[in-house]
């Protein structure tokens, strides 16, 4: 019976390492929140890198100048609930990063001066939450530092001063990757409190969140070809950045950026 098993066991082996990895990916063991699995987010991740190579290399042949930026930014996630007792209260903590960016203007096939931007964003964070009555007690924290990769674009440009230009446009930010930390803990009377932790948990982060993007920029010409703009850009987000216990908070986003602009024709 020993040697039986012992064959048995073997051909499993043999079987899962033949398996294909999408295969294996799918028998990870399951977590206590529907979260995407590692071999998820890998395939996520290298899809959207295809598509912004392929975005970057077209945008270069259509597009008449490019702009490289970098710079700091600082966030604030503020949170829509409505308290729903006297005692309820929310509150965030805004913390620093840094921003990255490629952008495009002066695309042929647009009448007005139609900008394209590819960003990367480093940010964090820390946000609470509690409510208390007689019978019943709330308290949530969840600390964190993220980085997405974030598309916008600025259909409505406008030249406030003939070196001093206001962008307006909307942004998309896809998460790949995040660090997590915090907690829930919740009491009822005569009932064994509750406890909830969020240790790199990615279930309350949302994988994609939409907002507007502001811009202002003023350009200093260095040569007929060359350009550096000091810049402000503000993003606002539409969509949760985060949710937890029926608690939605939203991005705001102030950055600082110094650009490099190279025109291309």
């Amino acid at each position: 019976m020993t040697r039986v098993a012992t064959n048995e066991t073997v051909k499993r082996k043999n079987m899962s390492n033949a398996l294909p990895s999408s295969t294996l990916c799918e028998a990870e063991p399951a977590t206590k929140y529907p979260t995407r699995s590692t071999c998820q987010r890998s395939y996520q991740t290298r899809a959207l890198a295809s598509t912004l190579l392929v975005l970057l290399i077209s945008n270069v042949v259509l597009a008449q100048s490019v702009e490289f930026s970098g710079g700091l930014n600082f966030s604030s996630f503020p949170s829509d609930r409505t308290p729903p007792s006297s005692n309820a209260y929310t509150k965030n903590n805004g913390g620093r990063g840094v921003s990255f960016g490629v952008s495009y203007t002066g695309f042929k096939k647009f009448k007005n001066n139609v900008r394209v931007s590819l960003l990367v964003d480093q940010y964090e964070g820390e946000v609470s939450a509690g409510d208390w009555g007689t019978s019943y007690r709330d308290y949530l924290n969840v600390s964190f530092k993220k980085t997405t990769i974030a598309a916008a674009i600025y259909p409505f440009n406008f030249n406030l001063t003939p070196n001093t230009f206001f962008a307006f446009g909307l942004e998309l930010n896809y998460l790949i990757d995040h660090q997590t930390s915090g907690s829930y803990i919740g009491s009822r009377y005569q009932s064994p409190p509750a406890k909830e932790t969020y240790d790199n948990e990615s279930n309350i982060h949302s994988t994609v969140c939409a907002g507007a993007s502001l811009r202002l920029h003023h350009e200093f010409r260095i040569t007929d070809k060359w350009s550096i703009s000091p810049q402000y850009k503000l993003f606002a987000g539409i969509t949760p950045d985060l949710a937890a216990r029926q608690n939605y908070f939203f991005a705001i986003r102030h950055s600082a950026l110094l650009g490099v602009t190279m025109k291309l024709t």
